[in-house]
């Protein structure tokens, strides 16, 4: 045996199991120095790191598929995954689920494929939290391509409502959910179905959008218009007379005047008087009918005017207003003189007594009681004891509390600014001075040319007479 060999075969044998210790070693130190370093809290909490995103979130929802998505045939897609934060979710977090694998499929990443016409929903889980999850309704087919309106406002009254309707085209698109909205919902508002809500006047933009993913809209401008506050007509008299066959016609104003609100004409006695669209007023038979305006909600009324048709020729006659218009207000009162000056009278006619101190006052009784509720004379009254007597009696007598007893000017400077003729009636004889003065007072307001004096007293008609002749004569006729 050769010694050399069996003395190197040992070395070598020592050698190597030299290393293999070595190299043991160096493992196991390797081990512990792993084991230390990964139980430490910042090892643990970085090998953690993603896990615990994932279940920090609580919410999912895909960014580019809205409910009622459509997906034309045979397309792709890719889903987009985020966060409230509007961060993304890896793909290798989730699940997606097709409820319908014969019209959508969806792999493992997210992508859509459409393989038929219908729809179907598709979920998405989150990996580590099966409970957070979002679910969509999405369609396969053609898109809507354009809308036509059917039915749309223009403008609209306050407090109003519309009901919008809109043709989706082509007509088979499978997705025809809509939605709408208002560019400033403070004028007006428009519901899930179209249904416009009028809220304050102002201008606002109604659109409606498809929700298939086509982006297809349209737009209308709607004006909204305030309602009507008031109503009132307007005629030269209060209360015309219409021949029997004839009409008129009387304006009405409202307020304001930019309303779009229409109003409806009414006579109150169509059979005497009847009154168009326009405000045109026919007379039909003889009597009385009230015209007036009103809204067609009913929530505000005109002033009225009182139409009388006679069946008499009216150019061929002359009407005097007795007493002033004394159907309508007090007789011989202020009111009752003025409303006739407003009415188509040829003429104003009025009564007068004088007092014990001279004056002239203008009353149909020389006793107060019956429209004063005093029982006393006028002749034998100063003016100061009468003057601030108020009326208690007389026609619509409540629209007139504070009217008080008149002066004969007064009634003169009402039928100075008028073009009606003035009647006088004397309920009292008058002497020659007398007689002058209150031809003076008549001339002093201008209207000599388009006065008559009267009296049932065949002592006052005398006098008159007399002493209208020796005015005449000193006053040059």
């Amino acid at each position: 045996m050769d010694v050399r060999k069996v003395a190197g075969k040992r070395k070598s044998d020592r050698t190597g199991g030299g290393r293999r210790f070595l190299y043991g070693c160096l493992t196991l130190l390797f081990a512990c120095m792993f084991l230390i370093i990964s139980t430490t809290p910042t090892f643990a909490a970085a090998k953690n790191t993603k896990k615990n995103k994932t279940k920090n979130v609580k919410k999912i929802e895909i960014s580019n598929l809205k409910e009622g998505y459509t997906l034309p045939l045979k397309k792709t897609m890719n889903l987009v995954v985020i966060t409230p934060q509007k961060k993304k979710v890896a793909k290798n977090q989730l699940t997606f689920l097709s409820s319908n694998k014969k019209v959508i499929t969806v792999d493992k990443n997210g992508k859509l494929k459409a393989k038929k016409k219908g729809f179907s929903y598709i979920t998405v889980r989150m990996k580590s939290n099966k409970k957070v999850k979002c679910k969509v309704k999405v369609f396969v087919g053609k898109r809507i391509k354009r809308f036509q309106f059917v039915r749309k406002p223009t403008t609209l009254l306050q407090g109003s409502t519309y009901q919008m309707i809109v043709t989706a085209l082509p007509y088979n698109a499978v997705n025809k959910h809509l939605e709408w909205s208002s560019s400033d919902p403070d004028v007006a508002t428009v519901n899930p179905t179209g249904l416009v809500t009028a809220i304050k006047p102002g201008e606002t933009a109604i659109t409606v959008e498809a929700t298939d993913g086509s982006n297809t809209k349209l737009s209308c401008n709607v004006k909204v218009v305030p309602k009507i506050s008031s109503i009132k007509i307007a005629y030269a008299f209060q209360y015309p007379y219409v021949e029997k066959g004839g009409s008129i016609r009387l304006k009405s104003t409202v307020t304001p005047n930019n309303t779009g609100q229409k109003i409806t004409w009414v006579s109150s006695k169509p059979d005497i008087a009847k009154v168009d669209s326009n405000g045109n007023v026919t007379g039909l038979k003889e009597g009385n009918a009230s015209i007036y305006a009103i809204t067609e909600d009913g929530r505000v009324k005109s002033n009225t005017i009182d139409v009388i048709v006679t069946t008499l020729d009216r150019s061929k006659l002359e009407v005097i207003a007795h007493r002033g218009y004394m159907g309508v207000a007090p007789e011989n009162s202020r009111p009752a003189f003025k409303l006739a000056t407003m009415n188509n009278f040829d003429g104003i006619e009025c009564d007068i007594f004088r007092t014990s101190d001279g004056f002239f006052v203008v009353q149909h009784d020389n006793n107060l009681q019956r429209l004063f509720g005093r029982d006393i004379l006028i002749s034998e009254s100063t003016y100061d004891d009468i003057k601030d007597l108020k009326y208690t009696g007389g026609n619509r007598i409540d629209n007139y509390p504070n009217e008080n007893i008149l002066k004969i000017e007064s009634y003169l400077s009402i039928l100075e600014h008028s073009d009606k003729r003035a009647v006088i009636e004397l309920k009292q004889s008058y002497g020659q001075e007398e007689m002058n003065r209150l031809f003076d007072l008549i001339s002093s307001y201008g209207i000599n040319d388009r006065v008559d004096i009267i009296s049932t007293l065949p002592l006052a008609l005398s006098e008159m007479e007399n002493a209208l002749e020796t005015y005449a004569s000193r006053h040059d006729g």
